[in-house]
C-alpha cells in the first residue's frame, strides 16, 4: 500500500535592511536659551533636521554646519528673534556637527548629528513535494 505524502516547507528570515534614521545628541554650555533640534527623517536621498531658537533678546547667533573632517558646510549669522530654520544634507554623510554660538554673550551649544541606516529584509521560501 503506497501513500502520497506531501511536504510543505515554510521559512522565514528577517534581516536588518530599510530604513534610516537620524540621531542628534547635544553638548551645550549652560545658557537661558537653549536651541531646539529635531530631526525629520530621510527623504529623496536627503537627511534633514530642523533648527529652532528663542532669541528674545535679538543677540547675533553664528550657525555653522560642519561635516567630519571639520569641513564647513553651512555658515550665517542671524538676529532672528525666533529662529526656525531646516537643513537638508545628502544622506551619504554619515556625520556632521552643528553649532550655534551667541555672539553677544559668547555662549556656545554643539549637536553632533549622525545618520545611521538600517535595513529590514523578509524572505519566504515555500516547497511542495
Amino acid at each position: 500500500m503506497t501513500t502520497s505524502i506531501k511536504k510543505i516547507f515554510f521559512v522565514s528570515a528577517i534581516c536588518l535592511a530599510g530604513f534610516m534614521t537620524v540621531n542628534a545628541a547635544g553638548k551645550t554650555d549652560s545658557s537661558d536659551n537653549e536651541p531646539i533640534l529635531t530631526t525629520k527623517g530621510v527623504a529623496n536621498g536627503e537627511m534633514s533636521f530642523n533648527l529652532k531658537y528663542h532669541n528674545a533678546t535679538g543677540d547675533r547667533l553664528e550657525v555653522v554646519l560642519t561635516d567630519k573632517e571639520g569641513n564647513r558646510l553651512y555658515e550665517q549669522t542671524f538676529r532672528d528673534k525666533n529662529l526656525n530654520k531646516t537643513f537638508k544634507v545628502e544622506s551619504d554623510i554619515k556625520s556632521l556637527t552643528l553649532t550655534v554660538t551667541n555672539l553677544n554673550s559668547k555662549d556656545e551649544q554643539k549637536f553632533e548629528i549622525f545618520n545611521h541606516s538600517r535595513t529590514v529584509e523578509k524572505v519566504i521560501v515555500t516547497s511542495s513535494y
